[in-house]
């Protein structure tokens, strides 16, 4: 008996040693979402400022539209800001094109002197977006390019991530799943660019929840995550069909189980 329950503490032991090894050194990244672009403020058009810029430059000419009268207008404001395009009421609306003073661009549908319906924006840092608005915000499906290569395509709500979207990384990872608020969320699928790849629950930005994680060597990881590691029951498949069933913690000492 005494020569069996050493055995089981030794087999234990190299299990959690090899445990160690692998999720010590090499897991997923708990961090792989980052701010991409600043407040969007400087996108919207204060209504009220327009209108007296626009009427203000209107009583010096010799024109001056009806109320509800489509005419088109190209104009440096008094702010500064540039608009070519077509305005009602002395605000945009229809096609057109506005440059605000720090860089930003907007090519696109506007109604009520807000950006709604298909359009570009483009921000002097060289990031882009090209898609749907509503009310000013990048609002619907859209395709979003950072100024470091990053790309997310995908369902967009008042400027965040939100619903299915596709995230493809400059260093060659990819996320395609679930968003909430700008985060991963739900079930999403993150593959590395060495071919590894994780497939379950997210929550907050990290794996977290049912979950299982594929080496491209055959090793397999199936268990429960929370903050991006295993935690609680969970089960590691070596290629050579050696397996670790039991307890995952971070706590060395709380790992226990069979291998």
């Amino acid at each position: 008996m005494k020569a069996l329950e050493a055995t089981v503490r030794k087999t234990q032991l190299v299990a959690r040693k090899r445990a160690h090894t692998i999720f010590g050194t090499y897991g997923p990244t708990t961090q792989i979402d980052e701010a991409e672009f600043n407040n969007n403020k400087e996108k919207e058009i204060v209504e009220e400022d327009v209108q007296e810029n626009v009427q203000q430059e209107n009583d010096d000419e010799d024109y001056h539209p009806m109320n509800g009268e489509t005419y088109h207008l190209e104009k440096f404001l008094s702010n500064g800001d540039y608009y070519t395009g077509y305005w009602v009421d002395n605000l945009p609306n229809g096609q057109g094109k506005y440059w605000w003073t720090d860089g930003c661009m907007y090519v696109g549908d506007w109604s009520k002197g807000k950006m709604k319906g298909q359009g570009i924006f483009s921000w002097p840092s060289g990031a882009m977006y090209e898609g749907n608005f509503k009310n000013g915000y990048m609002d619907g499906e859209g395709t979003y390019t950072a100024p470091n290569g990053d790309t997310f395509r995908g369902c967009w709500l008042m400027d965040l991530k939100h619903g299915n979207g596709v995230k493809e990384y400059a260093n060659g990872d990819c996320y395609d799943g679930e968003w909430c608020r700008g985060l991963q969320e739900s079930n999403g699928k993150y593959t590395w660019k060495n071919g590894n790849y994780y497939v379950g629950e997210w929550a907050n930005g990290t794996i977290c929840g049912d979950g299982k994680l594929y080496w491209t060597n055959g090793n397999l990881f199936e268990g429960n995550w929370e903050d991006g590691l295993p935690k609680g029951k969970g089960t590691f498949h070596w290629a050579d069909g050696s397996y670790y069933i039991g307890n995952w913690s971070r706590d060395p000492d709380e790992l226990n189980g069979l291998f």
